[in-house]
C-alpha cells in the first residue's frame, strides 16, 4: 500500500487538534485590478472566538459499488470475498470521520456482476488497489468502470471525475484510462487525470504515458499536462505537482488561483454552496496551504484574512463579497 495515501486518516484522527494550534496558513490576494499590489500574509491559527463558528466538517473516505439491479452496496460494507471476485484486492478501511464498519457476508447479487462500476459520491474519496496491484485513489463524485476479468483482458478503466493512479507494470499488457475525450495509455507509472466539464487532463508525475485523443497523439514526459476537449488540439503544459496531487496527501494547495476556481474545488469536498454577491470577487487570486481536514469555516477564516473579502454562512449558505 502507498504509505502516503495511508496516512491520511491517521492525520485526521489523532493529529487534528494538533494541527489546528501549529499549522501556519499563507494567503496571498491580488485585486484583478492590479497584480502588482500583492499582499503577503503568514497567519497562525488561533483559538479565540470569530464570528464564524465550525459547522461544516471535511469530506469522508466512502465509495458504493452499483449493481444492474440499481441497488448500491459499501465497499466498506461488502465481504473480502466478495471485492476479490470484482478484483479488488485491497480498499480503504479507514474513515477520515471515527465510524463503525460492519462487514456483511457474501451478497448473492455479486456474483452476476460483469462490469464492476465504483462511485465516489461528493465529499467523500475512496482508495482501491487492483487485481494487477495497481492503486487508484478517486476524488469527491468521481466513478470508474472496468471488467470483473480485469486481468485476461487488456487492463482497460473507464473514469468520470478525477483519479490518481499508480499503475504496476506488467510486460506486454498496458494500461488504459478511457475518458470521453481521451484514452491514456500507460504500461507502469503515477500520474492524475481529472475528467469534467467537457475536458480531461491528464498530468504526468512519474514515466511516460500515451495520449490519444481523435486522430491526435503525443507522448507525455514528467511535469507536463494534456488537456483534451472535443474538436479541439491537444494541448500540453507543465504543471505544479505539489498542487495537482495534494489531495491525494490530505492537503489542500492552490497558488495564484482565481477565488471561484478555488470554491468550486472546496464545494467537491465540503457541502456548502456558494454565492458572489459581488462579481468583481471571483477574479481576486489567492495561494492557500492547509489540510483538507480542517472545517470550511477555517479556510474562509484564512482567506478573510488578507482582507479583501467578507464571507456569510447560514446553514451550509455561503455568501462572499468584497471587503
Amino acid at each position: 500500500m502507498d504509505a502516503e495515501w495511508d496516512q491520511i486518516a491517521q492525520r485526521a484522527l489523532f493529529k487534528r487538534q494538533r494541527q489546528r494550534r501549529q499549522t501556519i496558513f499563507k494567503a496571498l490576494a491580488w485585486g484583478s485590478a492590479s497584480a502588482a499590489a500583492a499582499i503577503l500574509i503568514l497567519l497562525m491559527l488561533f483559538n479565540g472566538p470569530s464570528e464564524i463558528n465550525d459547522t461544516i466538517a471535511p469530506g469522508k473516505i466512502f465509495a458504493q459499488l452499483e449493481t444492474p439491479s440499481g441497488k448500491n452496496y459499501s465497499l466498506d460494507s461488502l465481504s473480502a470475498q466478495d471485492l476479490k471476485s470484482l478484483g479488488i484486492i485491497e480498499r480503504t478501511t479507514e474513515s477520515l470521520q471515527t465510524e463503525a464498519h460492519s462487514f456483511a457476508g457474501p451478497q448473492p447479487e455479486i456474483k452476476e456482476i460483469e462490469t464492476v462500476e465504483i462511485d465516489v459520491p461528493l465529499y467523500s474519496e475512496y482508495k482501491l488497489t487492483l487485481a494487477d496491484s495497481s492503486v487508484v485513489m478517486l476524488n469527491s463524485g468521481a466513478s470508474i468502470e472496468f471488467t470483473k476479468d480485469f486481468l485476461s483482458k487488456p487492463r482497460e478503466v473507464r473514469l468520470q471525475g478525477e483519479a490518481f493512479f499508480k499503475v504496476t507494470k506488467r510486460d506486454n499488457t498496458p494500461f488504459i484510462v478511457i475518458t470521453p475525450e481521451c484514452s491514456v495509455v500507460v504500461l507502469g507509472t503515477e500520474f492524475n487525470v481529472n475528467n469534467s466539464n467537457g475536458a480531461t487532463t491528464t498530468s504526468l508525475v512519474k514515466g511516460s504515458v500515451e495520449i490519444k485523443a481523435g486522430d491526435q497523439t503525443t507522448l507525455l514526459q514528467p511535469g507536463k499536462m494534456a488537456l483534451a476537449q472535443q474538436g479541439k488540439d491537444l494541448e500540453i503544459n507543465t504543471f505544479d505537482i505539489e498542487s495537482v496531487t495534494a489531495w491525494t496527501r490530505g492537503e489542500i494547495i492552490f497558488k495564484e488561483r482565481r477565488l471561484e476556481d478555488i470554491v468550486n474545488d472546496l464545494c467537491r469536498w465540503y457541502n456548502v454552496a456558494v454565492v458572489f454577491a459581488d462579481m468583481e470577487a471571483k477574479d481576486l487570486k489567492f495561494s492557500l496551504f492547509m489540510t483538507r481536514t480542517v472545517y470550511f469555516e477555517e479556510i474562509m477564516r484564512t482567506l478573510e484574512k488578507t482582507e479583501k473579502i467578507k464571507v456569510k454562512i447560514i446553514n451550509n449558505q455561503v455568501s462572499i463579497s468584497m471587503s
